[in-house]
């Protein structure tokens, strides 16, 4: 669905269909780039230096029509000198798809491993939802279930017996 949406705001803006893998990719290190730094919004001038980054390690792409690209596709928003994902889940879409693509990683494998140890917190469960989305790689799965294991340790195990009493006596008197 989320892909659906991606590629619609793309096709709707006139980005030629060859060009879309490279705009995600583009976005996916934007995503990665704002996570690393801490930052949801970042200035014009940090979007550009990214942008010099990103053409160096990549393929050179002009910072004033991406911007725009970006900003029409509904990707970005600009608000006063801040550009930051425009909802949420592009935010998570991207950063997800980043981090898939480079799951075997070990710099990658820690910063998995560091969500999940914070699984709780809403932008770590989002993060990792939608990079399991992009990766069939049980690397995630696994992290994950690891960081589960702990959560309830200090917990009794339960007991359908014993733990039930209390919804067995509400089924009875009703």
């Amino acid at each position: 669905y989320y892909q659906f949406l991606v590629t619609s705001a793309l096709q709707n803006i006139g980005v030629e269909r060859e060009q879309w893998g490279e705009v995600i990719n583009y976005c996916a290190n934007l995503a990665w780039f704002m996570h690393y730094s801490g930052e949801k919004n970042i200035s014009e001038k940090a979007l550009e230096n990214f942008n010099l980054t990103f053409s160096a390690e990549f393929t050179k792409v002009s910072f004033g029509p991406r911007l725009r690209e970006l900003l029409e596709a509904g990707f970005l928003v600009k608000l006063d000198d801040d550009i930051s994902f425009k909802y949420p889940y592009l935010h998570y879409y991207f950063l997800g798809q980043y981090l898939a693509d480079r799951i075997h990683e070990q710099n990658i494998k820690d910063v998995i491993v560091n969500l999940c140890e914070d699984l709780h917190l809403r932008e770590n469960a989002n993060i990792l939802l939608f990079t399991s989305h992009h990766t069939k790689s049980p690397i995630i799965y696994e992290k994950i279930s690891a960081a589960l294991e702990h959560c309830f340790d200090q917990e009794p195990v339960f007991c359908f017996e014993r733990d039930v009493q209390t919804l067995n006596s509400l089924v009875e008197s009703a």
